[in-house]
């Protein structure tokens, strides 16, 4: 499976993350997610780990359902 967090055209990740006026930088702090891997989930250029994923809808309280769309290759 290919974990995906564009839907629609629109990036899932960095619309959590501007809902609650967060920075990359302020996310990678208090979520443990390094900013260089916000900024590709966020450009498209990176596949997410499920652990990245669950680091993800740990922190903004969502499951990853969530935040993702699931497409079979």
């Amino acid at each position: 499976m290919v974990y995906n967090l564009k839907k629609g055209g629109e990036n899932m990740l960095k619309d959590l993350r501007e809902k609650h006026g967060l920075t990359q930088s302020k996310l990678e702090h208090l979520s443990g997610v390094s900013d260089k891997t916000i900024s590709r989930i966020e450009n498209g250029d990176r596949n997410v780990s499920l652990v990245t994923l669950e680091r993800l809808a740990d922190f903004f309280e969502v499951s990853i359902d969530q935040i993702i769309e699931i497409k079979k290759r």
